[in-house]
C-alpha cells in the first residue's frame, strides 16, 4: 500500500493514486473495533494474509483510542504496548497492499477536568465530539492526541502515520 503515492480524489469524485491519477481505484474493506486491532504479531500477519486473500484492500480501525491511551497519565498519551501492536498491524497491512483508515476521535475517554469542566468523571463521547469545534480546551485535547498519533514514527515502516500513504483517509 502506498507504492503509487497517496490516495486522492479526482475531479470526477473517483479515487485514484497520486502517481497514477488517470486510473480510478476502488476500495473494499472491513472494520475492526476496540481490541480487535491490538493483536500479537502472528495474529496480525494472519489477519492481513486472510484479508488480502479475500480481496480486501482497505481496513478501518475504529474505537481504537480508548485502549491506545489506556493506563496513561493523560488521555492524549499513547500506551507503548498498544501503540506497538497497532504499529505492527499497520505495517502488516501495508506489506499486503491494504490501506488503512481511521478517525481521530471516536470514543477516547477524556476527563472533564482535562478540558476545564468542573465535575468528576469523563465527558460523554458524543458531547466531546460537539465540544471540539467550539470549546478551546476540547479542541486542544483533540489536537494533542492527533499530533501524538500522527507524528509517532512506526518502527516497522520507519515513517510517521502522517507521512505514510498507507493511511489513506
Amino acid at each position: 500500500a502506498g507504492k503509487h503515492g497517496r490516495v486522492i480524489a479526482r475531479p470526477d469524485g473517483q479515487f485514484a493514486f497520486e502517481n497514477n491519477p488517470d486510473i480510478a481505484r476502488r476500495f473494499y474493506g472491513v472494520n475492526v473495533c476496540f481490541s480487535a486491532q491490538y493483536l500479537a504479531h502472528e495474529e496480525a500477519d494472519r489477519l492481513a494474509d486472510r484479508l488480502a486473500r479475500i480481496g480486501y484492500n482497505a481496513l478501518r480501525i475504529h474505537h481504537y483510542e480508548g485502549e491506545l491511551t489506556s493506563n496513561q497519565a493523560s488521555s492524549t498519551t499513547l500506551n507503548p504496548e498498544k501503540v506497538e501492536q497497532l504499529d505492527y498491524l499497520f505495517a502488516a497491512m501495508k506489506k499486503r497492499g491494504i490501506y488503512v483508515t481511521t478517525d481521530l476521535f471516536v470514543s477516547r475517554p477524556v476527563k472533564n477536568s482535562d478540558i476545564g469542566v468542573d465535575k468528576p468523571g469523563n465527558v460523554e463521547m458524543d458531547t466531546f465530539k460537539i465540544m471540539i469545534p467550539v470549546v478551546p480546551k476540547a479542541f486542544e485535547n483533540w489536537k494533542e492526541f492527533s499530533r501524538a498519533l500522527l507524528t509517532h514514527v512506526n518502527p516497522h515502516t520507519k515513517m510517521s502515520y502522517a507521512e505514510d500513504p498507507t493511511l489513506g483517509w
